[in-house]
């Protein structure tokens, strides 16, 4: 773990309403971004209660372009699992890594594609009220993972956040490339019983189509949702969710995948959501074909000694947050093709009673014989030379 902003105390108040950090360097596999708020809990209390709400902002600039991840949180204790007060607001951004449109070699992070500017700052911005708290930044380095591309319908780029103790609004950059694109914004949170995402947008406008929006438990909710978007720009675009007004997550996650060779009016399958109490999730795409590509969308709670893998045969972890406040909550988004059918599986221990939420969906191949011009075929063909 880097320290990119030593810990500091902040204050947000009326004429004061903006704080903007100095832009510090990323390294070139930086995987993570993390800002921590300290929260009022019963031990510790400082001066943030429910009047005061911030907006949250990191702030990636890679070659001269913004990758923003905002969030909000309201002060006040926030009771969590165990009642005592959750003691941070945390928000993390998984920038994006992958294909970015290439149909070759193995995927990189995006600093690895920089060849300037590489680097971060967080801005904070005050809604209402008065905000006092403190204020820290790391990131963490990791080589993206050494996955193969295949052919047919393939994975191009994957980015995910995660929020603790916000206010149920998320959104974060996501660049998709290459030829025949869709993508893939699946959500998930935990929290009071019947609360349910309400939006979910991409580029500023709406998604092709919503595919599920469930819930299960009995206390505590697990609530998950997912909309897909047929050729989206092919740029760094903003994903955002929000979830309805008044209910404000414990645990917040959002992630989107995007795919080349997608067919652009038959993109989709039938999508599928399954619930459970024991192991492993499971949830069978079961009209997936030779050349699809399955992706799924699943959240767990386990306790301090739990863990969760993938379980079937060719299935990718693409997205993974979690949650550790004594006991964990995970949330994963995976791929396969589906050589092995669409069935996709998490193993998971140590499970508690609220078991786990899951769906998933098979994106269907571009039409037989259509072709797809690669960045290396237009270079050699002198198309976009100079």
């Amino acid at each position: 773990m880097t320290l990119l902003i030593p810990l500091q105390p902040i204050v947000l108040a009326p004429g004061s309403n903006r704080i903007v950090t100095a832009e510090v360097p990323l390294a070139p596999q930086t995987a993570t971004v993390e800002v921590r708020l300290q929260r009022p809990t019963m031990a510790t209390t400082p001066a943030w209660d429910e009047a005061g709400t911030v907006e949250v902002t990191i702030v990636v600039t890679h070659e001269g372009v913004e990758y923003r991840r905002t969030g909000k949180a309201t002060g006040g204790i926030r009771p969590g699992p165990d009642g005592s007060g959750i003691p941070e607001t945390i928000m993390r951004y998984t920038l994006p890594w992958g294909f970015f449109g290439g149909r070759e070699g193995l995927p990189k992070r995006l600093g690895e594609t920089a060849h300037t500017t590489y680097t971060a700052r967080v801005e904070m911005r005050r809604i209402r009220g008065s905000i006092a708290s403190t204020l820290q930044a790391t990131s963490e380095e990791a080589p993206a993972p050494a996955v193969a591309f295949h052919s047919s319908v393939a994975f191009d780029v994957a980015a995910s956040t995660e929020e603790i103790a916000g206010d149920g609004d998320i959104s974060w950059t996501h660049t998709a490339g290459g030829s025949n694109r869709a993508v893939l914004v699946e959500t998930a949170h935990y929290n009071t019983v019947g609360t349910l995402h309400n939006d979910i947008t991409y580029g500023g406008g709406a998604m092709t189509a919503e595919l599920w929006d469930a819930v299960s438990g009995v206390t505590v909710d697990f609530c998950h949702q997912a909309a897909y978007l047929i050729n989206p720009a092919a740029s760094a675009q903003t994903a955002a969710v929000s979830v309805l007004a008044g209910f404000n997550p414990d645990y917040q996650a959002g992630g989107s995948i995007s795919m080349t060779g997608v067919h652009q009016t038959t993109a989709v399958g039938t999508a599928v959501t399954q619930s459970g109490a024991a192991s492993p999730a499971t949830v069978n795409a079961s009209d997936a074909a030779s050349g699809d590509l399955v992706i799924d969308n699943m959240i767990t709670f386990t306790n301090s000694a739990g863990s969760v893998a993938v379980g079937s045969a060719n299935q990718t972890e693409r997205n993974a947050q979690d949650w550790a406040p004594g006991n964990i909550a995970w949330w994963r988004q995976s791929e396969q093709d589906c050589a092995n059918g669409g069935v996709m599986s998490w193993t998971i221990t140590n499970i508690l009673a609220v078991g786990w939420l899951t769906g998933a969906v098979a994106f269907k191949p571009a039409a037989a014989g259509g072709s797809v011009v690669t960045p290396r075929l237009l270079w050699l063909l002198g198309v976009g030379a100079g």
